[in-house]
């Protein structure tokens, strides 16, 4: 996984301000696909500035999936409510969605975006934010962009080689 955050307290492309906002908030981190987080996920912890007990950095990070698919569990026949599998050509994985009332809610529950018709039980997402507790080693979901396709798209380029395009290293000015 690529830890966004740490990229952008080390640019300085980015202004200062945005720098040291990242000193506060939690991690953020982009999943190349489901198995680098399956891989990862045991192992990323709050950086040493950021493990203030009272501080919600101490507690989660946010991690990004592109291009995935969302699909319902079915347990004897019956939608386990608070459950997805998010899965792409990589592995799958389950992660929580809870509702409102729940711990870490999302606006809308899993059910209720079935029922609106904004997700099918099997469908694909343009993006998926999760939000990852540390101690606990288990993810819910923070928000969803549906994809405009019906199946995934084919990658040329592997996600760490675009990330790292867009933070150029700077090569060394001549002294005179």
């Amino acid at each position: 996984m690529i830890n966004i955050s740490q990229l952008v307290r080390k640019s300085k492309q980015h202004p200062l301000t945005d720098r040291l906002i990242e000193f506060v908030e939690p991690e953020f981190y982009l999943a190349e696909n489901v198995a680098d987080y399956r891989a990862n996920r045991s192992i990323i912890t709050p950086p040493w500035f950021k493990r203030i007990p009272s501080s919600a950095a101490n507690n989660y990070a946010f991690i990004v999936f592109y291009n995935v698919g969302i699909k319902a569990i079915f347990e004897d026949g019956e939608l386990i409510e608070n459950y997805v599998e998010v899965h792409d050509n990589s592995r799958t994985s389950a992660i929580c969605w809870p509702g409102l009332g729940d711990d870490y809610p999302c606006k809308k529950s899993y059910p209720q975006t079935l029922a609106d018709g904004e997700l099918d039980l099997k469908d694909w997402v343009y993006q998926l934010i999760v939000r990852h507790i540390y101690e606990k080693e288990l993810s819910f979901v923070v928000s969803v962009t549906k994809n405009k396709f019906s199946t995934p798209r084919i990658k040329k380029d592997s996600l760490v080689n675009k990330i790292s395009s867009l933070f150029p290293e700077l090569e060394p000015q001549p002294q005179y």
